[in-house]
């Protein structure tokens, strides 16, 4: 399942990676989200390369931009196979990929898959990301979509949707009711996918702006009161998680160009949330923060003290 906005620069690469693979027993979804670039036009030509999986491929056209978290959920709507899998049209699979999923899946009776990860920081800088797959695993990590081969009826059972206009860390709002739901996770040692982090848009420079910063707090929101009176361990290791991304996106903050504003509103909405989750963050907590953000200990301090 694959949304495609702005990315005529990596989907070819993509779609050979995806059409290519192995199994040939695949429903191929596409979000296409208005698009303003050439994507759509080098994914028609692409499939015209594979003419054995025309059949299996369906394109949603959304008729207005509606962004990312808008586009997964109209991809859920429409899946129809019995296992799903995400993945992003920037980022590449592994030929084998869905076939050694669905091998792991029959040889140990699983409901719920996640499999290793290549990160490529550069063009010689590579890194292998193999994770454990169960709950607790999946909140430490801050676990993605598309690591991911699951039950679609998990999905159905669990009710999991992304709030649209959240689009940035939006995938957790699917996974993390998933995650609750599964029986017998399985986590696959192997390496299936290819993560860019090379996006010439995905530095702090192009791509982070308060609007964003504010939609990923919250986001921060939504997960800590996911888990609030469900699973008093996750709940632990989420107030934990949460607090150190809050104060990495109000790091973050002073990196635009508007610091001082963009600071301003991101301290005030990460009081809101401590206030309304009544998470405390402890003297020793903040210490430790504030030496990993050096830059910004007084404002830091002032910020937590108390809560």
């Amino acid at each position: 399942m694959v949304p495609i906005y702005g990315v005529e620069k990596y989907i070819e690469r993509f779609l050979h990676s995806a059409f290519g693979q192995t199994y040939h027993d695949i429903e191929y979804l596409f979000v296409d989200d208005c698009s303003k670039d050439h994507s759509m036009e080098i994914f028609h030509r692409i499939l015209n390369e594979y003419p054995q999986r025309a059949g299996q491929v369906h394109v949603i056209k959304h008729d207005v931009n509606r962004g990312l978290a808008a586009a997964r959920n109209t991809l859920l709507d429409h899946a129809t196979g019995d296992y799903l899998m995400w993945s992003d049209p920037d980022d590449w699979l592994e030929k084998e990929a869905v076939e050694k999923c669905v091998r792991c899946v029959e040889q140990n009776d699983a409901d719920f898959v996640r499999f290793g990860f290549f990160v490529h920081k550069s063009e010689t800088e590579i890194i292998e990301k193999k994770l454990d797959a169960d709950l607790i695993s999946i909140i430490k990590s801050w676990s993605v979509l598309w690591d991911c081969f699951y039950r679609r009826d998990l999905s159905v059972r669990s009710g999991g949707r992304c709030q649209e206009g959240i689009n940035f860390g939006e995938d957790k709002m699917i996974l993390y009711p998933i995650a609750l739901l599964m029986q017998k996770p399985v986590a696959l040692k192997e390496c299936l996918y290819h993560y860019n982090k090379m996006r010439e848009d995905t530095s702090m420079t192009n791509s982070w702006n308060n609007s964003k910063m504010l939609r990923r707090l919250t986001a921060i929101h939504w997960y800590y009161h996911f888990f609030e009176n469900k699973n008093e361990a996750c709940q632990k290791v989420m107030t934990k998680r949460a607090v150190q991304t809050l104060f990495e996106i109000l790091a973050d903050s002073a990196c635009l160009p508007d610091c001082a504003e963009s600071y301003r509103k991101c301290r005030t909405q990460i009081c809101q949330i401590l206030s309304d989750t009544g998470i405390k963050v402890s003297k020793r907590r903040r210490c430790m923060l504030a030496l990993r953000f050096r830059p910004l200990v007084k404002a830091f301090v002032n910020c937590t003290r108390g809560r």
